[in-house]
């Protein structure tokens, strides 16, 4: 594909001079619930809604780096995964998918009670299973053409242009959607608060109009891979060499990342931060309130996603493992023939 996030691949895989042994990566999963905002969060009119997400490495094979959406997505109480056919696998308790009429889908991303999908063609589909409380409009993608990358946050959806520009839609209170500026992007991410952007240099911007977030984000660089830890209280952000950086409040240990090694993908929720090895095995640090760091003896793991409560992977055979709260069947450990990153 040739996007600038491709490129980037390209440039850490040929630095690192590693082996081509591929191991994928997940996406970084949205804030939780329990995270409340920070003291220093900036005061606007709206009251938050809850976050509902939800050392140099001898890496020895290729990085393979997040652009803020992949193959398997969480949120508050539910699961996603793309299936090897392109359609979503969703978990549910009662009723019915209301993702059960996508097809060829190449990238999901979720976040409280909404989930995106990239389709193969660079289009866009969005909705939230909540209609009666959000309004339909703010997950209008229906014109977006030429999208290489998608990111839900809690009350808008992004895209990434092939260009490396950014396309945002929905409610704009807090400046959500504040990214027509943008350029040189190679991934995106969002959360309740703010649209986040990777630059190809490896810093990172926000709409999130803080200065206490935009002088954390300072503190980034040289980054392939960023997820926000809760509405703008902390960011964790994955270097070339497999290490990672954290900046931001620490309430629960999230943020307890100096020591990783050899990590290739992240992905974060407002209690929990979880990391993929190269060897297929994860890490995880922060609250364990549900379990959701119960994920020492995961093997072969080739991709990540998380909830607040939850934490899921992708086995390279394409079946899946899980740890933590089973709120609505998220714990999907049944499921099978799920599209590889």
């Amino acid at each position: 594909m040739k996007t600038f996030a491709k490129s980037l691949i390209f440039a850490v895989i040929i630095s690192l001079v590693i082996a081509t042994t591929a191991c994928g990566n997940a996406e970084q999963a949205a804030p939780s619930q329990s995270g409340q905002p920070s003291p220093t969060a900036p005061q606007t009119d709206e009251q938050p809604e809850p976050d509902t997400s939800d050392a140099p490495a001898s890496i020895t094979q290729p990085l393979s780096i997040s652009t803020g959406s992949t193959t398997i997505a969480a949120n508050t109480l539910t699961t996603f995964a793309i299936r090897s056919d392109g359609t979503v696998a969703q978990s549910i308790r009662i009723g019915e998918s209301f993702v059960a009429d996508w097809s060829d889908i190449i990238a999901i991303s979720a976040y409280g009670a909404h989930v995106v999908g990239l389709r193969a063609d660079g289009t866009v589909i969005a909705r939230t299973s909540q209609e009666d409380r959000y309004d339909p409009s703010w997950f209008d993608t229906s014109g977006w053409s030429d999208i290489t990358a998608v990111a839900m946050g809690g009350r808008q959806v992004a895209g990434l242009r092939s260009d490396g520009t950014v396309v945002a839609v929905g409610y704009d209170h807090a400046y959500r959607l504040d990214v027509e500026g943008w350029s040189d992007i190679v991934a995106i991410t969002a959360d309740i608060a703010q649209t986040i952007g990777l630059r190809s240099d490896g810093t990172v911007v926000s709409t999130h109009p803080s200065d206490r977030v935009q002088r954390d984000l300072t503190q980034l660089y040289d980054i392939v891979a960023v997820a926000p830890t809760s509405a703008g209280s902390g960011f964790v952000g994955l270097r070339p060499d497999g290490t990672v950086a954290a900046v931001g409040t620490n309430r629960h240990g999230q943020l307890d990342v100096d020591d990783w090694q050899g990590i290739i993908a992240i992905a974060t929720s407002s209690n929990h931060t979880v990391g993929l090895r190269a060897d297929g095995t994860v890490v995880a640090t922060g609250q364990n309130d549900h379990g959701q760091l119960d994920v020492d003896n995961w093997q072969d793991i080739v991709a990540i996603a998380v909830g607040p409560w939850h934490t899921v992977g992708i086995r390279a055979d394409g079946t899946m493992v899980a740890a933590g709260r089973d709120g609505n069947q998220t714990l999907v450990t049944d499921w099978h023939d799920i599209r590889l990153p």
